[in-house]
């Protein structure tokens, strides 16, 4: 829920709140109920909501980077292993197979003037940089380059990168231990060979310095434990009765009330890990990066600033 809501100040994102489950009856305590890549959601942030859409999530036994939007050869049929359609496209997969042809093949003095024709690159720069500062690495910047929509915005022509699947943010899967995660280099992946959106984009001066512009943006509106710190403390005490009652939670209830404040170690199919505190994460992860030295240059001061005409009419 706390992660969504930071999504959606700088991208297109779902809406997500808490809900008390009830199966037949029974009570199955709290969860999370995220809006769906649909329609409906659609219409909420783009002037089209009939293109095609897709999800990147490769099928079992698929390629480890099938849904990375690499380049995978010309038949579309290639393409399915790694997104999956939703809704009724037309010629679907054509238009997946395009984009990662610009992407990949595209000479790299051209790619600035091609990709933005077929993929909405600013809004894939915002995308990356918010799922680099959770850090949410359970993602394209991960190790299985999953958990994202493509949807084409039939106005623009062009391919918006949307988010999916947050459950993981703030450091909470198994890669990487908690340090590394604080740590985390904003490049994270540029040396990847199958990561193209990442290493084929940020060698671009303009894109690397819009990237680092965007994640100031998350630190200064959205990334402080000022800012989020009494949203989350609201949010813990307005689900905790509904998890004291839930009799099948998977976590103690000192797990639930602790692992604010401090790092909790628990077992997830059968694996002893650590879940980061989100008060150390967000604090760690902001210092971090704000010494980072691309990242903590002096911003410029604008003054004498002016527009023309002074009266803009229609």
């Amino acid at each position: 829920v706390v992660c969504w809501r930071i999504f959606r100040r700088i991208v297109p994102g779902a809406r997500c709140n808490f809900v008390k489950l009830a199966i037949n009856g029974q009570n199955w305590g709290p969860y999370i109920n995220v809006q769906q890549v649909d329609k409906t959601m659609l219409r909420e942030w783009f002037r089209d909501d009939d293109g095609n859409r897709y999800r990147a999530e490769r099928r079992p036994g698929a390629w480890l980077h099938s849904s990375a939007l690499t380049w995978l050869g010309s038949n579309p049929s290639a393409y399915q292993a790694g997104y999956e359609v939703k809704g009724t496209p037309t010629n679907p997969w054509v238009d997946v197979r395009d984009l990662c042809r610009v992407l990949n093949n595209t000479a790299p003095a051209s790619l600035p003037t091609e990709l933005p024709k077929t993929f909405d690159i600013e809004l894939a720069l915002r995308s990356l940089a918010v799922h680099n500062v959770i850090p949410a690495i359970d993602s394209y910047i991960g190790n299985a380059s999953h958990n994202y929509y493509l949807y084409r915005d039939g106005w623009h022509g062009r391919f918006a990168m949307l988010p999916w699947d947050l459950n993981a943010s703030f450091g909470g899967n198994a890669w990487l231990t908690v340090a590394q995660k604080v740590q985390l280099d904003p490049f994270y992946q540029s040396n990847h060979a199958n990561r193209p959106l990442i290493t084929r984009t940020l060698v671009h001066g303009p894109w690397r310095q819009r990237y680092l512009a965007y994640i100031r943006t998350v630190l200064d509106d959205a990334y402080d434990w000022n800012t989020l710190g009494p949203w989350i403390t609201f949010l813990q005490r307005l689900i905790e009765p509904e998890v004291r009652a839930d009799s099948k939670r998977l976590y103690s209830m000192q797990q639930f009330a602790s692992n604010v404040q401090n790092d909790v170690r628990i077992t997830v199919n059968g694996r002893l890990q650590t879940i980061p505190g989100l008060r150390p994460m967000i604090q760690g992860r902001s210092a971090f990066l704000r010494r980072h030295s691309e990242i903590g240059l002096q911003a410029p001061t604008l003054s004498q600033l002016e527009h023309t005409p002074t009266r803009p009419t229609v």
